[in-house]
């Protein structure tokens, strides 16, 4: 492993301060957010990813890697940041959401009830 892999793992394993910068490979898509915003939702999966118990996987960047699909990643980045659903139009794309933020421990039907019907998403934002 180079030094500088290395180095970025054991920043990443000892845990990341709330107001650093943690950057993500989510299925080949780049994104950034503070460790705070990631760590929103008590108990998910980026809470334990960060808590430095379980090791990571980083790309050839340095980024922490996750073998999950992107475009419901970006709904579910938001809602961290934001506290609220803008949830696509397309039907496909809600529902994977809806398992991507299972995938990930943040209760849709918790975090908004009122945007759930029958597991499906009867409030929608167009993007």
């Amino acid at each position: 492993m180079s030094t500088k892999k290395h180095e970025l793992l054991q920043r990443h394993s000892s845990g990341i301060e709330g107001g650093e910068v943690v950057d993500l490979n989510v299925g080949g898509a780049k994104f950034s957010a503070r460790r705070s915003t990631l760590t929103r939702v008590d108990d998910s999966f980026f809470s334990n990813l960060l808590s430095g118990r379980y090791p990571l996987q980083l790309d050839s960047k340095g980024r922490i890697f996750i073998d999950r699909p992107p475009k419901p990643f970006e709904v579910i980045l938001d809602f961290l940041r934001t506290g609220k659903w803008y949830l696509p139009e397309s039907p496909q794309l809600r529902k994977m959401v809806i398992d991507e933020a299972d995938f990930y421990g943040i209760d849709i039907k918790t975090s908004a009830p009122d945007m759930i019907d029958d597991c499906m998403v009867v409030w929608v934002v167009q993007r």
